[in-house]
């Protein structure tokens, strides 16, 4: 018994060192840095008034802008948590609780209330921020992107002025270490790769109406992309997938310091190059 299961360990050893991990291994994704951004362009976004609804993850972005302001005396944003109209009577990065997690359609809802009671004739740029625990097994990806859509072309024919980011929904890192990695050499679902791949499907609907025709921020990009550049995948049935990089987490789903910092950076940069897309 006790040969066997050494062969049975030299068997696995081979296999790690003769195959790469499903993980990183897609093209690199090449990123700009905050050294990229000239004081002009970062003048011009203080003097914005900007309106982000979201909940939980979207604190660990709030939390990761902060971060990066205490840490760059070029960038100056005026950071509130509100949903007051009259606080957006100056430049401002307002941002509040929007809906309720695991119930889509209510943050849509709460957005849409949100910008009506007065926000909307104000802000310049707004967006909407989904959580992972948005999308799974348990909803209609078509459907949730379907009202989501229907919500914001109404609120765009409302405010033609404002221009509104769309955000791809953010992932959860799948199972690590050898147990997540002979189960993905054998096709066996990963844990969280299943509500994974709806979240990629929804991603790529998102993609699919927004990119090129609409400022849309792809977060799921940035989560997924591993700090060499190369992104996170996994394979399932011959599909390749993106999860969240667990260098960003701690939980497998809220970003962690060093993730938040990161997402944060990427979302600061895309807010500075907005008149550049249109």
């Amino acid at each position: 018994m006790k040969r066997k299961n050494n062969l049975i360990i030299l068997t696995i050893f081979c296999m790690l060192v003769s195959c790469s991990p499903r993980g990183g291994n897609m093209e690199k994704i090449s990123t700009r840095t905050l050294d990229s951004v000239s004081q002009v362009e970062w003048n011009t976004l203080s003097e914005k008034k900007i309106f982000f609804g979201h909940q939980s993850v979207g604190f660990n972005i709030i939390d990761g802008i902060k971060d990066v302001i205490q840490k760059n005396n070029r960038i100056s944003l005026e950071i509130v948590e509100t949903d007051d109209p009259a606080d957006f009577n100056r430049p401002i990065f307002g941002h509040a609780r929007a809906g309720e997690n695991t119930k889509p359609n209510t943050k849509c809802d709460d957005f849409k209330k949100m910008l009506q009671s007065g926000i909307g004739d104000s802000v310049d740029i707004a967006f909407l921020k989904f959580c992972y625990v948005d999308m799974s097994q348990k909803f209609d990806e078509q459907e949730v992107f379907d009202y989501y859509k229907r919500t914001l072309s109404q609120l765009q024919a409302l405010y033609p002025h404002l221009k509104f980011v769309h955000l791809t929904l953010p992932l959860k890192s799948n199972q690590a270490g050898l147990k997540g990695w002979v189960k993905s050499l054998i096709g066996s679902p990963l844990g969280n790769s299943v509500d994974n791949i709806c979240r990629n499907r929804f991603n790529d609907l998102m993609r699919g109406e927004y990119e090129g025709q609409a400022p849309l921020f792809d977060l799921a990009l940035y989560e997924s992309t591993l700090p060499n550049g190369r992104r996170q995948v996994f394979v399932h049935q011959d599909t390749t997938y993106f999860s969240m990089a667990p260098q960003y987490t701690n939980d497998g789903g809220h970003l962690n310091e060093s993730g938040r910092v990161w997402i944060a950076e990427q979302l600061l940069i895309f807010l500075t190059k907005l008149d550049e897309k249109g």
